[in-house]
């Protein structure tokens, strides 16, 4: 289900507010309006290949694949581009279609993302509908972990804060849950939890 089709969690009437926000912003990027930090996303992605235009910092992530022995092919991605659409710009259709290619090229049926925003994109937009049509899934790394035995264990209290995007918007909530339960027998729930997780306030700007 595309952005623009979901409704709102906690409105009573139905009106999706994020995607009014999301249509306002359009219209001051349209009239010239936009605020210089969402203009300089936009620029940053006409000259680099993701929106902080630096490095990714991608380490962890692959620690973390070599330690449980997942045989995986590392790509030179670039960035999904999702964060314009929600400050009123357009999905960098250049950009997209070199991660299309990029995927396709390798012959893989599965692509692992570990940023949500990405997951999201991946995985929704029209603009990466052709990985669906060639069959390639996309989940997210909470969603491949799940079925690991991490050999870690702590006996700290430990709680989980949902990403919007991972959660909300996607419906990913219980997966990390089974991973952190299996290191940590003391999960506590914080007073909002999955769909009702507070937002950061950070993926839209």
């Amino acid at each position: 289900m595309s952005r623009k089709n979901r409704k709102h969690q906690s409105c009573s009437s139905g009106v999706n507010a994020p995607e009014t926000i999301r249509q306002t912003r359009q219209d001051m990027v349209n009239i010239g309006l936009c605020h210089p930090a969402f203009t300089r996303l936009n620029e940053a992605l006409k000259k680099h290949t993701n929106i902080y235009a630096e490095g990714e910092a991608t380490l962890a992530f692959l620690k973390l694949l070599d330690r449980l022995c997942v045989d995986y092919t590392l790509i030179d991605e670039v960035c999904c581009s999702g964060p314009l659409e929600d400050v009123g710009y357009k999905i960098n259709e250049a950009l997209a279609q070199k991660d299309i290619d990029v995927i396709l090229s390798t012959g893989a049926q599965t692509v692992i993302a570990s940023c949500p925003y990405c997951f999201r994109t991946l995985r929704d937009e029209p603009q990466y509908a052709a990985l669906k049509e060639k069959g390639v899934e996309i989940i997210h790394i909470t969603q491949s972990l799940k079925d690991f035995d991490l050999e870690v264990r702590t006996n700290k209290k430990v709680t989980y804060h949902d990403s919007c995007d991972l959660g909300r918007h996607c419906g990913v909530n219980e997966e990390p849950r089974e991973t952190i339960r299996k290191i940590a027998e003391n999960f506590v729930e914080m007073p909002h939890h999955h769909t009702e997780a507070l937002c950061c306030g950070a993926g839209g700007g």
